[in-house]
């Protein structure tokens, strides 16, 4: 690995160790195997990664998710990029409220 890539991968995990957000994938640990290998360890995600949500279809779909799953996901994204780039959680106690009594409408 480059010095130029090792020093942009050591800042990276600087960040990822302090993001603390519901809809940021956490960071695990790292550590270094051999030389110029740098192993980053990440949260755990049952559903997979965002490629995958998106890409298979649910059975008898022809879309990958429901407008109201869609909305959701798009949501979260939204708060966790304002979070990234203004430190700012949208997900406020009232909001949160606000926005499972909506997502029962949807059910």
């Amino acid at each position: 690995m480059r010095p130029a890539y090792v020093d942009s991968a050591l800042k990276e995990i600087a960040v990822l160790s302090k993001l603390r957000h519901r809809n940021i994938v956490a960071y695990k640990g790292s550590d270094k195997t051999a030389p110029g290998y740098l192993h980053i360890y990440m949260e755990y995600c049952d559903a997979g990664d965002l490629e995958k949500v998106m890409r298979k279809p649910k059975s008898g779909e022809d879309y990958f998710c429901q407008p109201a799953s869609l909305w959701e996901i798009l949501y979260q994204m939204a708060s966790a990029t304002t979070f990234c780039h203004e430190g700012i959680d949208l997900e406020e106690p009232e909001r949160t409220a606000q926005r499972h009594q909506a997502k029962q409408c949807f059910l």
